[in-house]
């Protein structure tokens, strides 16, 4: 019969224990180390992946801002003659053209009254001269004249009685405050 004697002291197979432990230990340290290496070496070639892409970026910036200089030249231009375009149509739609006036006061005349001559004068007096076949409508073109707001001071400089065209001749003096009359020129008249 056969005995099996162990020989291996106490002190032995501890230290087989503790080895396979240490194993173990050292195996895991170094696998850890092997996966910081690596992270750090990823870590290294993704920051250099990303310089390269902000240079290329960088590249593609500045060969777009030279092509688009003149786009932007061109859009401040348009913005600029659209300003103009819209200043114009303010002004045009805010200022009332002389034939308007002047087509104002003919028609405030009526049938009973003929405008010979409507004198304007910059900074100066307006006039207006005609003649009618009676008074009361010169006296209704007069009352007319005054309801107008572009006109004040709306008063006779003369009325007389014609014998040889047996008519009323008049000249009625105003001063126009509906626009500037700098746009018809120093003294501008018209007749009927």
């Amino acid at each position: 019969m056969k005995r099996e004697i162990n020989l291996h002291s106490r002190e032995t197979s501890g230290a087989k224990e503790l080895h396979w432990s240490r194993m173990f230990y050292s195996i895991t340290a170094g696998m850890l180390l092997l996966l910081l290496i690596g992270g750090a070496v990823g870590m290294q070639l993704y920051r250099l992946k990303l310089e390269r892409d902000v240079e290329t970026l960088q590249r593609d910036r500045d060969r777009l801002t030279v092509e688009v200089a003149p786009i932007e030249a061109m859009e401040a231009e348009i913005r600029a003659i659209n300003q103009k375009a819209s200043l114009g149509q303010t002004l045009s739609g805010q200022r009332k053209p002389w034939s308007s006036y002047l087509e104002q006061v003919r028609a405030a005349a009526g049938d009973g009254v003929r405008l010979d001559l409507v004198n304007i004068n910059t900074g100066d007096e307006t006039s207006f001269q005609g003649s009618a076949p009676a008074m009361r409508p010169v006296v209704r073109y007069l009352e007319n004249l005054r309801e107008f707001p572009f006109l004040e001071d709306v008063s006779y400089e003369y009325i007389r009685f014609d014998r040889e065209s047996e008519s009323y001749t008049f000249r009625i003096r105003a001063n126009f405050t509906g626009g500037e009359v700098s746009s018809l020129g120093d003294n501008q008249s018209t007749s009927n």
